[in-house]
């Protein structure tokens, strides 16, 4: 009786989202040769549990696919009265204990499913007890590389073509809509949606290129205004989708300047900002190229610019995202960052040298882990470039709160958007990068924009003229007089950034003087910066503890002029104290080969090797860099130092010593690279 209680529970949950009785099949019964729905493979036949021919009873089997499709996508459910009988990870295909927890009989029956049937790939299955309704959801799928790869959850062994994710205390009954269950699968269990996900960036910069070429070819716009009139189309479309339906006019351009006005709100913006932010993106409606129809050498028309550009928007990746529906989709992927990486590929853009440089992503977000980013962060970059760095520590904290099983996607939904809220803020002195930044995080869904056009330098507001401390604030609702604004003062925990060439010990120094005390900065910057020494690296070191350097690859950076590459570190500080000289020791790390991929559309992008590396580099600076097996790689990782600074020396050569080791031909180009490195830095700053 008290299992009849549990399914009218599930019925319940079930009909709450919009399935009907026809469409959830409770008490489904499979014939052991199967039905028109599930028929298994020639000369198989289905088991019971009690693991014989006979009739198979499921509590539920929902066929949520479309028409022909029903099989694509099944929900498996299986109950049991009492929540002892829920089952753990450790009795999943364990046929031993087969109608004792609900676990093993829901794993039990999809592994029939699955590996008796040639259309089935998957199965979304629950295993449920109690009347409290306990339950674990379990995704089995039949082995694919992708999902192995990119799922941001742990992959478990079924069998040998069967793999399966697990999630204890699973309470999100509203995903199993039939509206949400492909959305949740896809994007929150398998991850196809991310930015790890080689397929996706490889489309990205493939559609880029493609971009690129055509914009300069029919509209001649500079690097700058090719990113942001796809900025612009992305910011456009994603406000009203209908937008599209007008670029095959000539006042398509008009249309989509209307959608970019709206889509900055006066609640996130003051009238300042958004008045620069239009005046960046007014050539779309303003440059004659832009709305007139372009023809092929034949005559024939080849479409307005507006309708080629969204139509390479549209097409699907091999796992069938667009850029647009990435952009929908997904809150991880750094759109705009692959788009300027690609347009600017052969060009220089500005910079001391030619070049505005953007941090690689699996740099943003390994920096970003290595500081410990939460919910609980207030996050600053004072040169925000394309927002790169906000976005990862965006996405470290979406993950934190997705795993966080006990919260319901309501909840979580509400702890992501407190944070883009409140907790990303940005500066950046390029008018043009600052459009963009800005446009990228409200892609993101950036609750509201504390991304600011200023001079870091002078620590002042280039739209308002305010000094930081006074754009730094946020206005909240006096709860004891609701018609009272009250504004507080920011107090940032994390400072995340990539100075620009020109002056960094400044940046470093302004930087570090925006965080509380006790507040952690991650920092890259060419490796011998410091050593420079002025009155600048003077201030840092007397203000701030220097913690930990780790001294990364040659060719970090590769300029868009050559294939030269910038020598960088990475720099962790705790802010407001003192380095002490005679006391404090620091942790040196050599990072000798960092495995990013140097070909094609996959140039710069992080490999396998890539996760491998950075992730035992993660989990030895989460040690206290105390577990040196995790960086006994010789190939990967030369030896970790532990040193008390020298004035003037802070660099991991300064401090290394190979003693008996006899130098080989690597280590005398190491010699020189830093020689000359040091030297071009020098050069830059007389």
């Amino acid at each position: 009786m008290a299992e009849k209680t549990v399914d009218s529970k599930v019925i319940s949950k079930l009909e709450s989202v919009g399935y009907t009785t026809k469409e959830y099949n409770y008490g489904y019964s499979l014939p052991s040769s199967g039905d028109r729905k599930l028929k298994p493979k020639e000369g198989a036949l289905y088991l019971s549990k009690s693991l014989k021919t006979t009739r198979s009873e499921f509590e539920f089997l929902i066929f949520s696919g479309q028409d022909r499709k029903k099989i694509d996508k099944l929900i498996l459910i299986e109950d049991k009265d009492d929540v002892k009988k829920l089952g753990q990870l450790e009795n999943v295909g364990d046929n031993d204990t087969l109608r004792e927890y609900a676990v093993t009989d829901v794993s039990f029956y999809a592994n029939e499913i699955l590996s008796k049937t040639e259309g089935v790939n998957s199965i979304f299955s629950l295993a449920v007890a109690g009347k409290s309704l306990r339950t674990s959801a379990i995704y089995f799928f039949k082995n694919t590389e992708i999902i192995s790869k990119y799922s941001k959850h742990e992959i478990h062994s079924l069998s040998d073509e069967i793999s399966f994710i697990y999630l204890e205390k699973w309470n999100d009954w509203n995903q199993l809509a039939k509206d949400k269950i492909d959305d949740y699968i896809n994007s929150y269990l398998l991850n196809l949606d991310s930015p790890d996900n080689e397929l996706n960036i490889n489309h990205i910069r493939s559609v880029a290129g493609k971009l690129s070429n055509t914009i300069d070819k029919k509209l001649k716009l500079d690097p700058f205004k090719r990113l942001l009139l796809v900025s612009g189309l992305l910011l456009g479309i994603n406000y009203d989708s209908k937008v599209i339906n007008s670029f095959d006019e000539p006042f398509g351009p008009s249309d989509l300047y209307k959608r970019i006005d709206a889509s900055l709100p006066l609640n996130k913006f003051s009238s300042e900002k958004k008045s620069q932010l239009l005046k960046q993106y007014s050539f779309i409606k303003d440059d004659k190229k832009i709305s007139t129809e372009l023809f092929k050498k034949n005559g024939n028309s080849e479409g307005y610019p507006l309708e080629i550009i969204a139509k390479e928007l549209l097409k699907k990746s091999p796992v069938g995202y667009s850029v647009i529906d990435l952009m929908k989709k997904s809150s991880h992927i750094d759109l705009l960052g692959n788009l300027f990486d690609i347009f600017t590929k052969y060009m220089n853009v500005g910079g001391a040298s030619g070049d505005i440089v953007l941090t690689p992503p699996h740099l943003t977000k390994f920096m970003s882990e290595i500081v410990d980013v939460n919910a609980e962060d207030y996050i600053l970059d004072i040169t925000v470039g394309t927002a790169g760095f906000l976005i990862s520590a965006m996405t470290l904290i979406d993950e934190q709160i997705d795993k966080n099983n006990s919260l319901t996607k309501e909840e979580k939904e509400g702890q992501k958007e407190l944070v883009r809220t409140e907790h990303l803020w940005g500066v950046d002195y390029d008018s043009n990068m600052y459009a963009v930044a800005v446009t990228n995080m409200l892609l993101h869904g950036d609750g509201k924009s504390h991304i600011f056009h200023g001079n870091s330098d002078y620590q002042i507001d280039l739209t308002t003229g305010k000094p930081f401390n006074e754009i730094f604030v946020l206005e909240r609702i006096n709860p004891l007089d609701k018609s009272q604004v009250v504004k507080e003062k920011v107090e940032f925990t994390k400072l995340l950034f990539n100075p620009p060439y020109d002056n960094q010990p400044l940046f470093v120094r302004n930087g570090l003087r925006n965080l509380k005390a006790g507040g952690l900065a991650s920092i890259i910057i060419p490796k011998s910066t410091f050593n420079k020494g002025g009155v600048y690296v003077e201030e840092i070191f007397a203000e701030n503890t220097l913690n930990t350097v780790i001294d990364l690859p040659l060719g970090q950076f590769k300029t868009k002029s050559g294939n030269k590459g910038t020598d960088v570190a990475i720099f962790i500080f705790t802010s407001q104290r003192p380095h002490n000289f005679d006391k404090d020791y620091v942790n040196f790390i050599k990072v000798k080969k960092d495995g990013v991929k140097t070909k094609g559309n996959s140039k710069g992008i992080a490999s396998q090797e890539t996760d491998t590396i950075f992730t035992s580099l993660r989990e030895f600076i989460k040690s206290g860099c105390r577990d040196l097996t995790l960086i006994a790689n010789r190939e990967h990782f030369d030896k970790f130092l532990l040193k008390k600074l020298i004035r003037g020396k802070y660099m991991y050569m300064d401090y290394f010593d190979r003693g008996d080791i006899t130098p080989i031909k690597e280590d005398f180009y190491d010699v020189f690279r830093n020689y000359f490195a040091y030297m071009s830095e020098s050069e830059k700053r007389k």
